[in-house]
């Protein structure tokens, strides 16, 4: 059997070799062993030398006509000025104060004559650098329109870049954004400007300008695993709250990733004492059946040398990119489960929130969308086309300032990318717990680097300090991750400013947000009298950002958040303290809540076509009452009056539940997919009928549709006159309904004035309530009447909409959910369960 010794010298030796290779013995397995002494948290890596490096040789555009080269030193502020300087203000600035009370810095009222910059630049810094950089991107535009020349300039956002635009009535020049390169290149500057008299904000107003750093031109290039490394190393040696929090885990299988300088190809080992390993996040494709992987065939052979050339491009990267960063040990699923096998594969799978929580670092390959593409190479945001480059000395009669900086054209779709698009990466179900569940990312998109952790995010272009991130995982993550964590994440100042993460606990509600994040650190008033808890809310807000991802089988759909899973059931505690229980989706302790799902529309989906028209249920065995049962995206609503309500609101749980049973894939995990369920639940059950309004049937969108619901069903279908007289329509309640499935009830639509019942529908429909809203002012206010009174609002009753289960006699089996509002109805008490008996259902 093959070993090969694994030490601390053996991961600061770039040249040597993983080990003597030997003739395996028959049907053997390579197993490598670590120094009993190893630490993982005294990882280090091995020193770098920029000298060499073209990171610090950038090409200084001067013009276009005559562009030159030189070396560029590291950016610091030096030259004779006092500590007045602190107090600077360019004389053509004023502080505005916007609508929303956060001051903009404007220069000048409106626009700006370029002669006043000109006149103000031996004495000013701000006037120095705005005609330096209208002459590098007009050289000569100063003098030919002295007299015509207008300048813009402003930054209106927190953090954002300085945004200039230089025209007159006959010659427009151009229009840039100019940002800072900090002196703590690969990292931003979180004191940028303080005590520097270049663009100094107005007084008494906090305001930075933009950082960027300097793009590396190819991801695969050694500049760039520099860059990455120190990223890394500095997270490794400041971040105590990133480090590995089992630092004895061991995969059960890894891949060795040969030498460093590739002579020798990697193969698969069998640790026996653990090691730093690194974890790679990637979409797998179309047209990958016949890619490299491991099998049950060719698992022996792996162990001994898995041929580099055959590797799929993107396998192939992440390999250079561990030899790069010189980690011996990487995790690829494609390798180190066994494809074909499903018994081992769950069994291993069980373990996937381990190898991603307790990895040095996770690779995520955000481009391309199949791992036949490398995701390595040429990176766009780094042309000069881009990204130029502005090094200057600029002198006054206060001193000497040297800056560098990067001159850009105003990219519009940089500001609103996180909204508009996502990243392949972003799309896949996989790869969500992938995002969440490790402690450090290194991201790759064929634009920029970026790296991310519990404590900050950085990208190159540096568009991570103004843009709110559509799912802040390293933040995020560390919320899931709280109780695992060997310390508090100290956040960057410079993360915090952009924004919030997307949680339930902390959007605005008539709950104070200051109240919410009190109750979530301190541990207290997780459950909170007649509110669902904070950390419930959690999880289905993520549930219902991974609702919109794709799955390539409909069977990893609880799969996939299995491993997510595990370390949310660490935040979730019943009321005596223990562990909440989870069943395909739902938590026992808010089960009723967690019911309360519907399917919607597909056009907020992560860039995918509209799956509206093709809902199906997931036939796997998984219960209807779970949102894995539906191929759509799913959103809970049912919170709303958090947050819209006038005042303060209150729920009621109106059922209760009995019991609940699962059939597990893998009976030892708690946490796996389900092949069957059961939910017993007691409460107010109710015939009913549906009737759809055409009016929305041509919007495309039919999970909102108006419905009327009849208590009873002795109502024949043909007697349309009574109906238009009204005296029908008295018995019927407006409510809204929502369908898991659209062509689940094959309702007929008559004529385009009115709702007629579906005729000859033989499937009998009922409802079963859940829970209500209600709300009561603090205080007590005259009525119009003169009297005095308790406003209220609500209430508001969430009901199942079930039909008889066609494969469990006496069962049933849902197929959407409704709501009775008091607004859309007469004011009082929800009518629709007046008279109905409380009974056991079983939902299947």
């Amino acid at each position: 059997m093959h070993t090969s010794p694994n030490c601390a010298c053996d991961e600061l030796n770039p040249l040597e070799p993983p080990g003597p290779r030997h003739s395996p013995q028959p049907h053997s397995r390579r197993e490598e062993h670590s120094a009993s002494a190893y630490s993982m948290q005294n990882f280090q890596l091995p020193a770098f030398n920029p000298v060499h490096s073209s990171l610090y040789h950038l090409a200084r555009i001067m013009s276009e006509q005559s562009p030159t080269c030189g070396q560029i030193p590291q950016w610091i502020y030096q030259g004779n000025y006092s500590s007045e300087f602190t107090s600077h203000e360019c004389p053509h600035t004023r502080p505005v104060k916007g609508k929303s009370g956060v001051y903009s810095r404007f220069f000048g009222k409106k626009d700006g004559p370029i002669k006043g910059y000109l006149e103000g630049k031996s004495s000013c810094f701000e006037c120095a650098l705005i005609v330096r950089i209208a002459e590098e991107i007009s050289p000569g535009w100063t003098k030919r329109c002295i007299d015509t020349g207008t300048v813009r300039c402003h930054a209106s956002r927190l953090m954002a870049p300085l945004e200039m635009a230089f025209y007159n009535p006959i010659e427009y020049c151009s229009t840039v954004q100019f940002l800072i390169r900090p002196s703590t290149d690969p990292l931003f500057d979180e004191d940028l400007y303080r005590g520097s008299p270049l663009l100094w904000p107005p007084r008494n107003v906090e305001m930075e300008r933009h950082q960027s750093l300097a793009i590396v031109e190819d991801s695969s290039s050694p500049e760039a695993f520099a860059r990455a490394r120190k990223w890394l190393d500095h997270c490794l040696q400041h971040d105590k709250a990133c480090t590995i929090p089992n630092e004895d885990f061991i995969p059960r299988r890894l891949i060795n990733v040969g030498s460093w300088d590739g002579s020798n190809d990697p193969f698969l080992v069998e640790l026996k004492e653990p090691a730093p390993y690194a974890c790679l996040s990637y979409c797998w494709g179309s047209n990958t059946e016949h890619v490299l992987r491991t099998t049950t065939k060719n698992y022996q052979e792996h162990f001994e040398k898995i041929v580099f050339s055959l590797m799929p491009p993107g396998i192939q990267n992440a390999v250079s990119v561990c030899r790069g960063l010189h980690i011996r040990y990487l995790w690829i699923d494609s390798f180190c489960l066994i494809q074909d096998d499903p018994e081992l594969w769950l069994r291993d799978a069980a373990s996937m929130d381990l190898i991603y929580l307790n990895s040095l670092v996770t690779i995520a390959a955000q481009e391309p969308a199949t791992c036949n593409e490398e995701f390595l190479g040429k990176q766009s945001y780094a042309g000069l086309h881009r990204q130029r480059v502005l090094l200057t000395d600029l002198t006054t009669s206060e001193g000497t300032v040297r800056v560098e900086g990067f001159l850009r054209d105003d990219f519009e779709d940089e500001r609103m990318e996180p909204w508009r698009k996502s990243y392949s990466l972003e799309k896949r179900g996989w790869c969500f717990q992938e995002s969440l569940l490790p402690n450090r990312r290194l991201c790759y998109n064929g634009r920029e680097m970026m790296w991310e952790c519990l404590c900050r995010t950085i990208c190159e272009c540096g568009h991570v300090l103004r843009c709110i991130q559509a799912r802040p995982y390293g933040r995020d993550g560390a919320m899931l991750k709280r109780f695992r964590l060997k310390a508090e994440p100290k956040v960057s100042k410079l993360q915090y400013v952009v924004g919030t993460p997307r949680w339930g606990h902390l959007q605005r509600t008539k709950i104070s947000d200051a109240e919410r994040r009190t109750m979530l650190r301190s541990g207290e008033g997780i459950w909170r009298s007649g509110l669902p808890s904070i950390e419930h809310d959690n999880w289905r807000s993520l549930i219902a950002d991974y609702s919109h991802r794709a799955l390539s089988r409909r069977e990893d759909k609880l799969r996939a958040v299995s491993g997510l899973a595990k370390v949310v059931r660490d935040t979730l505690r019943d009321e005596s303290g223990g562990s909440d229980e989870y069943f395909a989706g739902l938590w026992r302790q808010e089960f009723v809540f967690d019911l309360a799902w519907q399917a919607s529309p597909d056009h907020k989906s992560q860039g995918f076509q509209p799956r509206e028209l093709n809902r199906k249920r997931a036939d796997v065995g998984t219960p209807t009452w779970t949102w894995a049962s539906v191929d759509s995206p799913v959103t809970y609503t049912f919170s709303e009056p958090l947050r819209s309500w006038k005042h303060k609101p209150q729920i009621q749980e109106m059922c209760s539940v009995v019991d609940i049973r699962c059939e597990r894939e893998v009976p030892e995990d708690s946490t796996s997919a389900v092949t069957s369920g059961c939910a017993v639940l007691h409460g107010a059950l109710i015939p009913a009928e549906l009737v759809m309004d055409e009016s929305l049937q041509s919007s495309g969108l039919m999970t909102s549709i108006k419905r009327y619901l009849r208590i009873g069903s002795s109502y024949d279908p043909d007697c349309m006159e009574e109906s238009k007289s009204g005296t029908q329509g008295e018995k019927l309640t407006k409510v809204k309904a929502y369908l898991d499935l659209l062509g689940e009830l094959k309702l007929h639509i008559r004529t385009k004035e009115a709702s007629h019942w579906n005729k000859n529908r033989k499937e009998k429909l009922y409802c079963f309530r859940m829970f209500s809203w209600y709300a009561y002012s603090e205080s007590i206010q005259m009525s119009a009447s003169g009297g005095w009174e308790n406003k209220y609002m609500g209430p508001e009753t969430w009901f199942l909409i079930l039909k008889g289960s066609s494969k469990t006699e006496g069962a049933f089996e849902r197929i959407g959910i409704g709501v009775w509002d008091s607004w859309q109805s007469l004011r009082g008490p929800c009518p629709l369960f007046e008279e109905a008996e409380d009974v056991a259902v079983t939902i299947v």
